[in-house]
């Protein structure tokens, strides 16, 4: 149910993206469609900031309950009202209510699983939100954006009912999920702030920053790219774009090996991710050929995605013994949408003011940023499965 939860998030997040060539070819701006795209990430990451406080408090079937059920709502009446402003405010409401998934799915999975068990559950969450996209860019290949978004939000209602019916039925039939329950009190938030800072904050918080703008916001206008600056149909870029997300769906893989290669070093992978990422950048502006274009794409929007994965897979589980997994999630990850809403509005209009080439320009830049984002960050200890190892020496600038 997890993993069905996190696809449908991340479908229904895809679509306006995927849509995007569509809703244009059908007279919306490009320019407020950006703004509905930064209405939604601002609101996706004040959601995140609030369930980094009540995350840790409040059962998962209420968080998903509440939160698949104020985004399929508001989704529906983004497809079926005509309003801009209104549409605009109904997709910022469905970012807040999806906001609610993902730190509680995180945290119970630290919660009840350790080790491999851990790092294979998260290998699917991440797989979930990568086949959601191509989902939703095989939707989006009909054309009718409309009917699309009405029917993912007629899944996300159906979720938010079927997961409370399934977590109440599974919570009793297995008792060992009521005897794993988390009996210490999560540390005192001011306490937690200096143990933080201790353990890599300013680094990760950097690092969230620009991952997020790549993962959500580059990514966004990745079909747009395809289409407007490579010259493909916006039918044609939609499969692109889905075939582009099925072969990332390996990125979860490649990241944990390479962790593994790397001898369990974060930053290592990090360093390495976000330089590949800026070369690739860079090649894309001298290399014209469309095909070639598309591979160097690719294999830049893997780096940054294997940075993320050492952030969200690893980093925030590092705080499971002062159950404060949920809290640093939620923190970055508004960090992380905060960034992402600035930048898709003023992507947008870089599009119009200064052209693609330009823009890939700023892109490469972004990763550089993220190199030296990592170099502030160095891990004593490798170990990030067990709770145990988490104290002040494991991870320190």
């Amino acid at each position: 149910m997890c993993f069905l939860v996190y696809l449908a998030c991340y479908a229904t997040k895809s679509l306006l993206s995927v849509n995007l060539p569509f809703m244009i070819r059908d007279g919306y701006d490009s320019v407020a469609i950006g703004l509905m795209s930064s209405v939604y990430f601002l609101s996706y990451g004040a959601g995140q900031l609030v369930v980094g406080f009540i995350g840790d408090k409040i059962k998962l079937k209420y968080m998903l309950l509440s939160g698949l059920a104020v985004a399929g709502s508001a989704c529906f009446a983004f497809a079926v009202i005509g309003n801009i402003a209104v549409k605009t405010v109904a997709w910022g409401v469905c970012g807040f209510g999806l906001s609610f998934l993902y730190a509680p799915l995180v945290k119970s999975v630290s919660d009840y699983l350790e080790g491999k068990q851990a790092e294979t559950c998260m290998v699917l969450l991440n797989f979930a939100s990568i086949l959601g996209s191509s989902v939703a860019g095989i939707f989006g290949a009909f054309g009718n954006w409309k009917v699309s978004t009405v029917v993912f939000a007629s899944l996300l209602v159906f979720l938010a009912v079927a997961t409370f019916v399934v977590n109440i039925v599974f919570g009793k039939k297995f008792p060992v999920l009521q005897e794993k329950k988390v009996e210490e009190a999560p540390m005192p938030m001011k306490e937690f702030v200096r143990y933080w800072l201790r353990n890599g904050a300013i680094a990760f918080i950097l690092i969230s920053a620009i991952q997020g703008i790549g993962k959500n916001t580059i990514t966004f206008w990745t079909p747009t790219y395809i289409s407007d600056y490579l010259g493909f149909k916006p039918e044609i870029a939609s499969i692109i774009f889905s075939v582009m997300t099925l072969i990332s769906a390996l990125n979860q893989i490649v990241a944990i090996l390479l962790y593994h290669f790397m001898k369990d070093k974060i930053e290592r992978v990090i360093r390495f991710s976000f330089t590949l990422s800026t070369i690739c950048f860079v090649l894309m502006i001298p290399i014209k050929n469309v095909y070639a274009n598309l591979v160097l794409l690719l294999v830049a929007t893997s780096g940054y995605s294997w940075a993320a994965t050492m952030l969200w897979t690893f980093y925030c589980r590092l705080f499971k013994n002062v159950h404060r997994v949920a809290f640093v999630v939620g923190s970055l990850d508004f960090i992380s949408y905060m960034f992402s809403a600035i930048s898709s509005l003023l992507f947008s209009q870089a599009i119009i003011k200064i052209g693609w080439t330009n823009l890939i320009i700023v892109w490469a830049v972004l990763m550089g940023a993220g190199v030296l984002s990592s170099l502030f960050y160095r891990t004593k200890s490798p170990n990030c499965q067990d709770s145990k190892s988490v104290d002040n020496d494991n991870v320190r600038i």
